[in-house]
């Protein structure tokens, strides 16, 4: 139905520049005027008519091809700005996954081995490129916590700490460490949540 449309309106246009072009002989033929010369002469005002005609064309060509121009440069902008804000989200994402991995981590068994720690850092040591210093100082604190709660568990298995006063005070700290953990759950969503949502990217 579109098409249809658009051969009708390119029909009506044709009609009306072939309208305005045969004006010029609307008049009849001059008496005394051979056919060939009353057909050289209508030739002539046909061809002026079609060169004033192309003359506005021009005129208002020169302004559509600048707008366009101008559309096209900021669709462009704002596919690239589209794209760079998805690849931010995507990166920063990416270090909050691995947080929440780490604590789920914790939280099921109690320790952290050296190899996730390990992990951990690598995966998140590109946050002070796309945070504030809020959220690197953050992990920072995750994961000096994290080296605490690894230390503690490694005391508590070893044969060289016995039942007593010092064994009680370790067991106590780090218990107060995972506490600690578990409830950076919902303390993460809430540090995270200004920098995944897409409208502030």
């Amino acid at each position: 139905m579109k098409v249809k449309k658009r051969w009708i309106l390119v029909f009506l246009i044709t009609w009306i520049f072939t309208v305005n072009c045969l004006a010029a002989t609307d008049k009849a033929e001059p008496i005394g005027v051979s056919n060939e010369t009353f057909l050289q002469s209508t030739w002539m005002k046909i061809c002026a008519r079609i060169k004033g005609t192309s003359d506005i064309f021009s005129v208002f060509l020169t302004p559509v091809i600048a707008i366009l121009a101008v559309y096209i440069a900021w669709q462009q902008y704002r596919i690239n700005r589209y794209k760079v804000r998805i690849d931010l989200f995507d990166r920063r994402y990416k270090i909050f996954d691995t947080l929440m991995n780490l604590l789920g981590h914790i939280a099921q068994r109690g320790d952290i081995a050296d190899e996730k720690l390990n992990e951990f850092l690598r995966s998140t040591k590109e946050s002070e490129f796309l945070f504030k210093k809020d959220i690197p100082e953050y992990l920072d604190e995750i994961y000096k916590n994290a080296v605490d709660l690894h230390c503690q568990e490694e005391m508590l298995k070893s044969q060289q700490l016995p039942i007593g006063l010092k064994r009680n005070e370790v067991v106590e700290k780090r218990g107060k460490i995972f506490d600690w953990f578990t409830s950076q759950f919902d303390i993460s969503r809430k540090r995270f949540a200004k920098y995944l949502n897409f409208k502030n990217i």
